[in-house]
């Protein structure tokens, strides 16, 4: 039963390391930023985080907005945009730890 057990625990851990490497690799796509001359500014891993689910994906920041693509793109939107005067506005709303969420 152990050996069973540490069997599927290397899966799992090979299965982990695969889709890591694998978002690692995924890049934003340039074409879905909103204006031509727009550039980013941050590009980083990230997840869009709600009560029932997380969305794992890449994140990208430019001067005006963030920009989220999600790995596992089963929307009709492939990225959704949050523009930051709008992002600073709900912060002030929630407080100090409304900073932190977006």
């Amino acid at each position: 039963m152990a050996g069973g057990m540490r069997c599927a625990a290397r899966r799992g851990a090979r299965r982990r390391a695969r889709a890591q490497a694998h978002e690692a690799a995924e890049r934003f796509n340039p074409g879905w930023l909103e204006d031509e001359g727009e550039a980013a500014v941050l590009e980083a891993l990230g997840a869009r985080v709600t009560p029932l689910c997380r969305q794992p994906g890449r994140l990208v920041l430019t001067p005006s907005r963030l920009y989220f693509q999600p790995f596992n793109v089963a929307s009709s939107q492939p990225t959704q945009v949050f523009p930051l005067d709008q992002a600073r506005s709900r912060a002030l709303g929630y407080g100090r730890l409304g900073s932190a969420t977006l």
